[in-house]
Order: structure tokens, then sequence, then C-alpha cells
């Protein structure tokens, strides 16, 4: 049984880092087009293929993201495990690591991304916990992703122009999957995208990378820490409660 079970996880693995791998241009294209006049849509069918297509492509990029997705494809199916939520995880992947391309190359969340997403979410959580029997955690997912908000739009409001609302607004998918997990991945995904995003910005400061004055992505950092979350933020919760 147990040699049965870990197969099949390879198996999913193998094919999630195959799908992501020979789908990854599809955020280059998506984070590109969303801010160009000359497309009017984000996607064509022929997106889908990992071909350059446009001669003033980034071919080193577009093979880097496609190899960045067909890795985390594969991290993340290892993490969520053979259940039907697996399908969202890697949904969520595919969006959160297009929106973390537009902050850090526009400092821009787009909301032609974004606010989609959050009844695509609602739709595959809700059939993958349905599937998996697991229907209490669309609940914590509800409240972890209204936390999550209230924390940020509480900062936003306080501090101003220390967040931007792209920021306030992607919380609530990021806090969503995140408790969705479990709370102790929403505890720690939350405290981690401030601790590296403080760390990494103090640092850029001092290594004068950065100015007091410039804008500086927050995305990559709540993104970031949200898969090391989901990932291992049990375990992390583990080790920090000794």
């Amino acid at each position: 049984m147990v040699s049965h079970e870990l197969s099949f996880l390879l198996y999913l693995v193998m094919v999630s880092s195959a799908f992501g791998l020979a789908y990854g241009r599809l955020p280059c294209t998506v984070s590109a087009r969303v801010f160009s006049e000359d497309h009017p849509t984000l996607l064509r069918a022929s997106d889908a293929w990992p071909s350059v297509g446009d001669p003033g492509e980034n071919s080193a990029r577009i093979v880097s993201v496609q190899f960045l997705m067909g890795a985390l494809f594969g991290v993340m199916a290892a993490a969520v495990g053979p259940r039907w939520v697996v399908v969202a995880y890697l949904w969520f992947t595919a969006v959160t690591v297009t929106l973390t391309l537009t902050d850090l190359e526009r400092k821009i969340i787009p909301n032609r991304v974004l606010v989609p997403s959050f009844g695509i979410a609602a739709i595959l959580l809700s059939v993958g916990a349905y599937l998996d029997d697991e229907m209490a955690a669309l609940s914590r997912a509800s409240l972890g992703a209204f936390a999550y908000f209230a924390v940020f739009l509480i900062i936003a409001s306080v501090m101003r122009g220390s967040l931007g609302m792209g920021d306030v607004k992607l919380v609530v998918l990021l806090g969503a999957f995140l408790s969705f997990n479990s709370w102790e991945a929403f505890i720690v995904g939350v405290l981690g995208a401030f601790l590296l995003g403080g760390v990494v910005s103090i640092i850029a400061l001092i290594a004068k990378i950065k100015s007091r004055k410039d804008e500086i992505a927050f995305a990559p950092y709540l993104v970031t820490s949200s898969y090391v979350a989901i990932i291992a933020g049990i375990e992390i919760a583990d080790w920090y409660n000794g």
C-alpha cells in the first residue's frame, strides 16, 4: 500500500512538473500583454505552446520562467499530495507567478488578472474540497482570506504609502490558500512575508540598492512566504514550538 501511494505521488509530481514546464510561457505572455494596448485579450490559443513567439520577446526570461514553473508545480504537487484540490494549488501557483512578474517589472498587481482569480479560486477550492471530503477547510479558507485582508487594509490605512491596494487585494487570494492548507501555514505565511520583506528591504537600503523613496515590490515576498508556508508551514510551526 505504501509503495503504491508513493508511486502515485511520484507520478503526480512528474506530471505536474511537466505541465508547469510546458505551459511556463503563459505567465510571461500574460504579464506582458496585460499592459499592452495591442492585445485586448490576455490569452490566445497559440500562447499555450512554450515557444518564443514575437521577435521582441526575451527568450532567456521565458525559458527561466518555464523551468521555475516546472519546479514549483512539482514541489507544490508533492506538498499537497494526491488530492483533487491539487488542481487548485497548481492554478494558484501559475497565477501568483504571473502577478509576481507584473509587480517586479511594473510595480503593479493588475486587476485584470487578480479579480477573476477570486471567482476561479472559489470554484476550484470548493470542487476540490467536495471531492476530497474536506468541506470544513472551506470555512477556514474564508476566515483566513478575510483576516489577511483586514490586517493589510488596516496597515494600508494607518501607514499610507506603505502598501498598495494591489497588495491588499492579493492577500485575499493568498489567505484563502494558506488557511485552506492549515492555520499553521496561514500564520507562518503572514509572519514570514513581513520578516522576509523587512529583511530584504533593510539589506537593499544598507547596500544602497534602493533608497527610501523607491517603491518596493511587496508581492514577491508575499508569494514566496506563502509557498514556503504551504510546503512546510506545519513543520516550521512545530520547530518553533519546540
